[in-house]
């Protein structure tokens, strides 16, 4: 800690240092005295005192131990009389207890064999009550799908007869509005005349094959006035009105 100085080198900052050092090596002497040295006495005093009192503890202990084996020795004898006598209390206790478990047991069992009697016909019941109840949703959805589908029948029914009658009206004014078509185009066209009523007689659903060839052939043959023709062409056959009236 002490840096040694050359007498020869000494000026006023060598003089500084050298004072510094002295007061460090005063203030380390000082910490000694005060704080390491009491502490080491107080080291050896704890270890002296440490020591006593293990010897103490020691000596104790083997006391205790003497006295500790002659109560362990009291207490071995009163228990093992207490022992045997527990031991008679035991087994009075064990048969009593055994009695009283067999007649318990009998109790559960008899009682077990009731409640499973009672849960086989309460099991029974509500299967029978889900079966009534299954058949009756069965039925249930049965007749809602019939009644769905005779809806959708009726529905579709009722469609297609709105459909055909529609499909019918515009047949029937389409065929009255090219019979007023053709009457007009063959009031000056005995030919085209001709080929309109034989379509016309062609069509007519109330005439047997025969009739329709003796028509035919009196139309052909011309026998038929093309004036009156047309002016019937204008009108419908009553035939057609009757068979338009049924539909």
């Amino acid at each position: 800690l002490v840096k040694p100085l050359k007498p020869q080198s000494c000026d006023g900052t060598c003089l500084e240092a050298m004072g510094r050092q002295m007061l460090a090596v005063f203030a380390m002497c000082g910490m000694y005295i005060t704080n390491v040295h009491p502490a080491y006495h107080e080291k050896l005093a704890l270890q002296l005192q440490e020591d006593l009192i293990r010897e103490e503890e020691e000596s104790n202990k083997k006391q205790e131990a003497k006295k500790a084996k002659a109560h362990d020795k009291k207490k071995k004898a009163s228990e093992a009389k207490a022992l045997k006598k527990a031991e008679e209390d035991a087994k009075l206790k064990a048969a009593e207890e055994e009695k009283k478990r067999k007649a318990e047991e009998e109790a559960q069992k008899r009682k077990a064999a009731e409640e499973e009697k009672q849960r086989k016909k309460a099991e029974e019941r509500r299967k029978v009550q889900e079966a009534e109840e299954l058949k009756r949703l069965k039925e249930l959805e049965l007749e809602e799908a019939r009644l769905k589908e005779e809806a959708r029948k009726r529905m579709e029914q009722e469609e297609a007869k709105r459909r055909e009658s529609r499909e019918r009206e515009a047949e029937r004014e389409q065929e009255t509005k090219q019979q007023h078509q053709s009457a007009a185009a063959t009031e000056s066209d005995p030919e085209a005349l001709r080929r309109t009523q034989i379509a016309a007689i062609m069509r007519d659903t109330t005439l047997s094959p025969a009739e329709k060839q003796s028509r035919v052939q009196v139309i052909l043959a011309g026998k038929l006035d093309p004036a009156a023709a047309a002016a019937a062409m204008r009108k419908e056959p009553p035939q057609q009105q009757q068979q338009q009236a049924q539909q």
